[in-house]
């Protein structure tokens, strides 16, 4: 791997990057990676598929009038409820429920679908809108939350818990990817520099194909937010790059960081917000 480019205005210069995110979601980080010089690999870990069962959106759907608030707890849960809003004649639009997002790119993708008047969640968890709904009465009140087949359960425990009536549908399933022949032979070889994980299922399917962290191959590790890095803590690995925040130009900025330490000693288990000593 070269180390061309490691000093602190080209970091990412000459760097060998692997993205595990379904592949409709990977043109951003891409871009961004490939306009500091890095050699961009996609090897998509995930992919969406339907859920075993529409009924239980379909109902909503035809039943958003009934909700006082509709929480999205990411942008493919927007995608995926629009796309079916209009397969069955529904209109997302002019609902009066409050509408809350996880993130700013889930309000992003609101917004393409004509719902400007969002709430927004500060932190890009579900920790964020519980921090965000706590002020507020919940007791009797009807919330909605298209989401993900699985899921974290913390949101809706912590919504019950207050009283809310809280309905779970699920708009889309995340389902494994097989491992591209050209990652698989990268990884082997040695010839990879970091690999990027933008959510914990992305580092089990990933892991599950490469079989295990020694089919890292030395790759660093770089995960956004904390609730990717626990995944991956879970399952017994310690990344080392870990954004602070969830957006991928913060995630772009900590692999930065990581790489311009060229000087420093490597220590492949250490992991800060800042990213440790690189290669």
């Amino acid at each position: 791997m070269s180390a061309a480019g490691e000093g602190t205005r080209r970091p990412l210069a000459d760097r060998t990057v692997v993205i595990t995110r379904a592949a409709h979601q990977c043109p951003e980080l891409a871009r961004l990676l490939s306009d500091r010089g890095s050699r961009v690999v996609h090897a998509p870990a995930i992919a969406l598929a339907d859920p075993d069962d529409w009924a239980p959106a379909d109902r909503a759907l035809r039943q958003l009038g009934s909700y006082d608030v509709i929480i999205f707890t990411s942008a493919n849960a927007v995608d995926r409820f629009a796309l079916r809003a209009r397969s069955i004649d529904a209109a997302l639009t002019g609902v009066r429920a409050r509408i809350v997002a996880i993130g700013h790119a889930t309000a992003e993708a609101l917004a393409r679908q004509g719902m400007s008047h969002v709430d927004t969640a500060a932190e890009s968890r579900s920790e964020g809108v519980v921090h965000l709904l706590e002020a507020e009465p919940l007791a009797g009140r009807r919330i909605l939350i298209p989401r993900a087949a699985v899921a974290r359960e913390l949101l809706v425990e912590a919504l019950r818990e207050r009283g809310a009536i809280v309905d779970v549908v699920p708009v889309y399933r995340t389902v494994g990817a097989p491992l591209t022949d050209q990652a698989r032979r990268m990884l082997a070889r040695g010839d990879v520099d970091v690999v990027v994980f933008a959510s914990g299922g992305a580092v089990r399917h990933f892991l599950a194909e490469i079989g295990g962290r020694a089919g890292l191959g030395g790759a660093a590790m770089a995960v956004i937010g904390p609730v990717t890095r626990q995944a991956a803590v879970e399952l017994g690995l310690t990344p080392a790059i870990v954004s602070t925040a969830a957006g991928m130009a913060e995630l772009v900025s900590a692999i930065e960081d990581y790489f311009s330490r060229a000087s420093a000693p490597r220590s492949d288990p250490g992991e800060t917000s800042r990213g440790s000593a690189p290669r």
